[in-house]
């Protein structure tokens, strides 16, 4: 089934995020539109397949950077939209730089209500729902540490159809950049919507941390996740890297370094030899 993407005009957080970049008190979608088109920021906005200057936009991220607000919601505005715009360009140094901004101001950001707001902004795309979105949100709402558990992280990493994420492009990079500045959020929000779809999307967004199409790796704030799923998925990459064959065989000789890794014992009863 093809993915269905938003036009420009159906994505009210670009614009806040064009208004954030752009600083030139642009108060309407169509200046804000307009004003990123005269500077060459926004390219063939007409269509779904609209595109983005990445390297004008890293750089107005940097100068932007005084004005990232702290207000809850601007925040998950912004960031959302920011995500729409980096998938639509080549800005790697998009999030890194919004990363260490949220780490830097971390005690003065309710990052728990920041996501709120990201996500609000995602369910109001309307989007069809795929039978693996429902599959993955299951698994890291309900995973339990144990060699089964494991087992399926080594799958997902493997076989990475899920990075896709149903292009919610800017929940999954809002996803990324909190998770990076403090996976306690992230943990926090699946542990009290365990029925939410949108922790699909934050499942593709630590998937795609610890195998990158397009970064670095990510894995260790991914490790530090309190969630099963997510801390198995970064112990999966560790212990049992794409590629290197048979699982099962790799994971009875590294029992001792998945304990370690994952942070507790996995259930020796759950995995059959």
């Amino acid at each position: 089934m093809p993915l269905s993407l938003p036009t420009l005009q159906e994505l009210p957080s670009v614009h806040a995020a064009l208004t954030w970049l752009l600083g030139d008190g642009c108060e309407n979608a169509d200046g804000d539109v307009a004003s990123a088109r005269v500077k060459g920021l926004i390219q063939s906005e007409d269509s779904p397949h609209w595109k983005v200057d990445g390297d004008m936009a890293v750089q107005r991220a940097k100068s932007a950077l005084p004005r990232l607000p702290d207000d809850s919601d601007q925040l998950g505005n912004i960031l959302h939209g920011l995500g729409e715009m980096a998938a639509r360009s080549h800005a790697r140094a998009l999030l890194p730089l919004l990363v260490n901004a949220l780490k830097a101001r971390r005690g003065q950001l309710r990052l728990e209500k920041v996501l709120d707001a990201v996500v609000k902004c995602d369910t109001a795309i309307p989007r069809q729902v795929r039978v693996g979105e429902l599959a993955l949100a299951q698994w890291l709402s309900r995973a339990r540490l144990e060699w089964n558990t494991f087992d399926a992280a080594v799958v997902r990493i493997q076989h990475p159809n899920d990075l896709i994420g149903g292009a919610r492009f800017g929940l999954r990079f809002a996803a990324r950049a909190i998770l990076s500045a403090d996976p306690t959020v992230i943990d926090e929000w699946i542990a009290t919507h365990p029925d939410h779809l949108a922790i699909a999307a934050i499942g593709s967004a630590a998937l795609s941390m610890v195998f990158p199409f397009d970064d670095e790796a990510m894995v260790a704030p991914v490790l530090e996740s309190k969630n099963v799923g997510i801390k198995c998925l970064g112990a999966a990459s560790i212990v049992c890297p794409v590629g290197l064959g048979p699982v099962h065989k790799k994971l009875s000789h590294n029992y001792h370094t998945s304990r370690r890794i994952a942070g507790r014992g996995f259930t020796r009863g759950s995995h059959s030899s």
